[in-house]
């Protein structure tokens, strides 16, 4: 998390200056350790995904202007998401090489309604909330009309924080922030679309990039095909013991590899085996850790129905994603609470 003008940068690694550009591009890693990763790792880790903009301010004349540069040649821009509070108030997209000045305004009947009627939720309902994904995203300026703007504070935001390392399937807005709202969970994601890893430079990093209060490691789907069983266990033991040795005593939770097509193969191939190689090294780990506080998950305690994935059936469905999202917050709660 970073701070600058008066503007908590939520998720945000580095602030960081590009060549040539009127901007600071909001990484969710920075760059020493973005060097060390696979070339599509890169793209991951400077992408914004999940990453938030938040003040606090009581004009009603708010301007926030952003611009994007997509990462995958499958992206068009930049997705946005305007809160206050939990209540979701606009989206659109930011296309990509544009620049775009966003007006912020709260909505005649949100601002007609006792802030007390919102007791309860993760954010308070002041906060305004700019959510990102999608690109690398450039923050050029907030305008307030000249009335004062301030980061909230920690009594305006969940108390819960939650460190989520993973795939592409917990990179997107879906099941871990599904699993957030319930948990009341503030969420620092740093999961890596498609190159989700275990570097030893990332899992040095994770011990001090937030302070949080459980971790959630979903791990082995990208490693497949690339990596041997005896590789991933040996990069997978040293990120659980370099955040073990970061904090004794927090809760980290290994997830298995979700079910996938892999699984189901009418001729089974390398993939089918991997996934059952890769799911009985995080078992192995966890057992012989004698951790009380290191947990696992089941995949398929999580996604409990292939047909919660989507047409490639590897990635879950936007439906997929709510209903895991429900499993894991049940699964999760009596660890985290």
């Amino acid at each position: 998390m970073q701070t600058r003008d008066n503007i908590e940068f939520h998720n945000v690694a580095e602030l960081a200056e590009y060549p040539g550009v009127n901007g600071l591009a909001l990484h969710r890693y920075p760059r020493d350790v973005i060097k060390a990763l696979s070339p599509l790792g890169h793209h991951a880790a400077a992408c914004a995904d999940e990453v938030e903009l938040r003040f606090v301010t009581g004009s009603d004349w708010i301007s926030l202007t952003l611009s994007a540069r997509s990462n995958y040649s499958f992206s068009t821009g930049a997705q946005v998401e305007i809160l206050k509070g939990d209540i979701l108030i606009s989206s659109q997209t930011i296309p990509d090489g544009a620049t775009q000045t966003i007006k912020l305004m709260t909505p005649p009947l949100l601002a007609q309604v006792k802030p007390e009627a919102f007791a309860g939720g993760g954010f308070a309902a002041c906060v305004w909330r700019v959510r990102v994904r999608g690109a690398t995203v450039f923050f050029h300026g907030l305008d307030t009309a000249g009335h004062p703007c301030r980061p909230p504070g920690e009594d305006e935001k969940p108390r819960r924080r939650w460190l989520a390392y993973g795939s592409s399937i917990t990179n997107v807005d879906g099941y871990v922030q599904s699993a957030a709202l319930r948990l009341r969970a503030d969420v620092f994601n740093k999961g890596m679309c498609g190159s989700c890893r275990c570097e030893p430079e990332v899992a040095g990093w994770l011990t001090a990039c937030e302070s949080w209060d459980f971790a959630t490691l979903e791990l082995g789907v990208n490693m497949r095909g690339g990596f041997s069983a005896m590789e991933f266990e040996k990069r997978a033991r040293h990120l659980v013991s370099t955040l073990r040795e970061s904090a004794p005593a927090k809760p980290i939770v290994l997830i298995t590899i979700f079910p996938n097509s892999d699984d189901y193969q009418i001729t089974p191939d390398v993939m089918g085996v991997a996934n059952s190689e890769f799911r009985e090294v995080l078992r192995n780990i966890h057992r012989g850790s004698g951790d009380p506080n290191l947990h696992l998950i089941e995949g398929d305690q999580v996604l409990d129905r292939l047909s919660g994935l989507s047409a490639d059936l590897t990635h879950p469905s936007l439906a997929g994603h709510q209903s895991m999202g429900l499993n894991l917050a049940e699964l999760l709660g009596p660890i985290v609470f």
